[in-house]
């Protein structure tokens, strides 16, 4: 449920806004920590709901793409980024799903 941004203190807000950028810079630092073998990254397609300068975001849906030549490369960066969703859903207090679209 949202709530509204004016009347919610910070700390009992439930943001997903909030998560999705803190998702965003851990993708964006997967990249920039892959200095010998290129490391793709991106974020799109991202869904704020409510879209609403006065609510706080119940939730956000968004399209994280990795992409490298090098499967093991691949496959220890979905790791990392598996690895950092908790803390990121414990500093926003929110709840991260992930759901694979592409193999």
């Amino acid at each position: 449920m949202a709530s509204t941004a004016p009347s919610t203190v910070m700390a009992d807000r439930r943001d997903a806004l909030f998560g999705a950028s803190l998702l965003v810079v851990a993708v964006r630092e997967l990249a920039e920590q892959s200095t010998d073998i290129p490391l793709h990254t991106s974020v799109s397609e991202m869904t704020v709901e409510p879209n609403s300068s006065v609510v706080v975001a119940r939730q956000v849906r968004m399209h994280v793409d990795l992409r490298s030549p090098d499967e093991a490369l691949l496959d220890s960066a979905a790791k990392r980024l598996a690895e950092s969703i908790p803390g990121i859903e414990e500093r926003a207090s929110v709840t991260i799903e992930q759901v694979q679209t592409h193999g």
